[in-house]
């Protein structure tokens, strides 16, 4: 059970893997919300039902 968790991989390779999909992600969230988010409308919930 303890071989799951022994590392096989370099801890600064599992970093700067963490980091460079990290930032990858982070500029195609940007690039991507600019264009979509810009022409959503927000979206309102209805107003509560009042009940008699």
């Amino acid at each position: 059970m303890s071989e799951l968790f022994v590392l096989q991989t370099p801890l600064a390779e599992l970093i700067l893997r963490a980091a460079v999909i990290y930032f990858f992600l982070l500029i195609v969230m940007r690039v991507i919300g600019r264009h979509e988010f810009g022409q959503l409308n927000p979206v309102r919930p209805h107003p509560p039902a009042h009940h008699i």
